[in-house]
């Protein structure tokens, strides 16, 4: 049996994968297939199948948190050294060094869920773009607000700093004057009463 259909047996086989785990954010959330239970679904099938999977000609891009891997990930007979190619891509947020391994999940992860045609329960489209973009315009107006509580805090920390500057110059200013009265006028004032 060639790899091609070899795919196909473990395609038609396939048994649905539940969304299990929520993701949310800020005024949005979403079900999701876990990475475990994708491989808990195909990995022995794989094994049945004796194929073995590995990930080549990676592209990775890094765009500040995001890394973005596209690669081909090869299904290879392991007794008949045959294989059929897939193209995937994966992508992975973290501030951190994890951003690659996430990128690697998802891309695998992909793969698998899209070459089997793996059915996971409702469908990803029905969160319309809508629906995030909300989110986004909730969560940049909050943004904005802070930023403006924070600059408005600033301009009056900071005329309160110019005001006490003024104090100041105008206490020395006058301790200047005291001190050109008690040393210059004074004595002048007192040698014209003599």
């Amino acid at each position: 049996m060639s790899v091609a259909e070899k795919l196909l047996q473990i395609r038609k086989n396939l048994k649905p994968i539940p969304k299990n785990i929520s993701v949310k954010g800020t005024g949005w959330s979403y079900k999701a297939v876990s990475d475990d239970d994708v491989m808990d679904a195909v990995k022995p099938a794989l094994d049945e199948a004796n194929l073995l999977v590995t990930i080549r000609d990676l592209v990775i891009t890094v765009n500040g948190k995001i890394t973005t891997l596209v690669g081909v990930v090869r299904f290879t007979d392991a007794g008949a050294k045959d294989f059929e190619d897939v193209w995937s891509v994966g992508q992975g947020a973290d501030s951190q060094d994890k951003g690659a391994g996430k990128a690697m999940t998802y891309l695998l992860k992909y793969a698998f869920l899209k070459t089997f045609l793996a059915k996971t329960g409702d469908d990803p489209d029905q969160i319309g773009s809508h629906v995030m973009d909300e989110a986004d315009n909730k969560a940049a107006a909050k943004a904005k607000e802070l930023i403006t509580r924070a600059n408005t805090l600033y301009m009056n920390e900071k005329m309160d700093k110019e005001r006490n500057v003024g104090i100041n110059q105008r206490i020395d200013d006058n301790r200047t004057d005291l001190h050109y009265l008690t040393t210059k006028v004074e004595p002048f004032l007192a040698d014209l009463e003599k």
